[in-house]
C-alpha cells in the first residue's frame, strides 16, 4: 500500500512539474551572430515567434521593453502571435507599438488558423502597416545590404509548404543567407 501511495504522490509531482514547464510564457531571448561573405554590413533582426498572446506587462512593456533595448533593424514575425484560445488584445498592442517604430514582417502559424479568425488577423495586421508574406518575398535594403525575406503561411492552411520565415516550432528555421 506504501509502494502505491508512493508511486501516486511521484506521478503527481512529475505531472505538476510538467504544467509549470508547458505552459510557462516567460521572455527568452537567443542572439545568433551570423558572418557571411555576402553580407556586407551588419543587420540586427528580430525574429519574434509563439507569443501565443501572452502578457507581458502593462501595455505589454515588458516584451517592447526588451525589443527596443536590441534596436533592431527589422522585426520578423514568425506565427502563433495570436492564439486560439485567449483574447487579441495582448499581440495588438505589441504588433501596433512595434510597427510604429520599425519595419515589420509577418507570417501566420496554426493557432492563428485554429482561432478562426485569420482574416480578422491579418487585416488587423496589415492596418498597423506590417506586411504580411503570404508566400511573397520581399528584397529589402537595410544599411545599405540587400536581403531577400519570403514568408509562407502556415503549412495546415492546405497550401504548399515551405520553410522560409516559420514559427511554430518555437524559435523558427532560420536560412542565412
Amino acid at each position: 500500500m506504501r509502494k502505491k501511495r508512493l508511486l501516486l504522490v511521484i506521478l503527481i509531482l512529475v505531472f505538476i512539474i510538467a504544467l509549470i514547464f508547458a505552459f510557462r510564457t516567460d521572455l527568452k531571448v537567443m542572439q545568433y551572430k551570423i558572418s557571411s561573405e555576402k553580407i556586407d554590413f551588419k543587420i540586427k533582426m528580430a525574429f519574434i515567434a509563439d507569443l501565443h498572446s501572452c502578457y507581458y506587462g502593462e501595455g505589454q512593456k515588458e516584451l517592447l521593453d526588451c525589443i527596443n533595448k536590441h534596436a533592431p533593424d527589422i522585426i520578423l514575425f514568425g506565427g502563433d502571435i495570436a492564439d486560439d484560445k485567449l483574447p487579441h488584445e495582448n499581440w495588438m498592442i505589441t504588433l501596433e507599438a512595434l510597427s510604429k517604430s520599425y519595419p515589420c514582417y509577418y507570417v501566420s502559424g496554426n493557432h492563428e488558423y485554429w482561432s478562426s479568425d485569420i482574416e480578422f488577423i491579418k487585416q488587423t495586421i496589415s492596418k498597423y502597416g506590417i506586411d504580411v508574406l503570404e508566400g511573397k518575398c520581399r528584397i529589402l535594403v537595410i544599411n545599405g545590404q540587400k536581403i531577400n525575406i519570403c514568408g509562407i503561411d502556415d503549412f495546415e492552411t492546405g497550401e504548399e509548404e515551405y520553410l522560409v520565415l516559420s514559427g511554430h516550432s518555437h524559435g523558427g528555421q532560420w536560412r542565412i543567407p
